[in-house]
């Protein structure tokens, strides 16, 4: 994958997933219409560069809230060596994203989904909504894939191409 942002990162995505349009228990999501294609990734197929130049989403682990990272304000470039997170650097979101990580198991460094969005939306700074925005993709980090890890973070890349 490639984006106009500098993205240019290779990976082996699995069988698409998709997240429940119906609910079964109250309290549960679900998402009308579809709003995202997903594909888990394989571990460790993960090499190159993810600029995120739209969103970089909330920073739980478990239930507790970290950061809710939102719009980006300066790119924030994830290095990627074999399916895990090997750097972040950029400005002041992509450092406190970094140092946050970094307390963290390395499981929580993993990349686990890609994401394509599909819904005719404008960025607001919401993960779940901008990581839906057709014409982005998103990389889901941390829980998902096999990997048991206490956080999944999501970070948006717009205009991206798949080679």
């Amino acid at each position: 994958m490639t984006a106009k942002s500098g993205t240019d990162i290779s990976l082996i995505p699995c069988e698409p997933f998709h997240i429940a349009y119906l609910t079964h228990a109250p309290g549960s999501n679900a998402y009308l219409p579809p709003a995202e294609i997903s594909y888990s990734v394989k571990s460790g197929s993960s090499n190159g560069i993810i600029i995120a130049d739209v969103t970089v989403g909330e920073l739980r682990v478990y239930a507790d809230l970290i950061d809710s990272f939102g719009l980006v304000d300066e790119a924030v470039a994830l290095y990627a060596e074999n399916g895990e997170i090997a750097d972040v650097i950029g400005g002041n979101m992509a450092q406190k994203l970094k140092s946050e990580l970094w307390k963290l198991p390395t499981t929580c460094r993993k990349i686990v989904e890609l994401g394509i969005g599909l819904s005719r939306m404008t960025p607001t700074g919401i993960i779940g909504i901008d990581e839906s925005i057709a014409g982005t993709c998103h990389f889901g980090i941390g829980n998902g894939s096999g990997n048991d890890a206490p956080i999944h973070l999501d970070v948006v890349v717009n205009d991206f191409s798949i080679l």
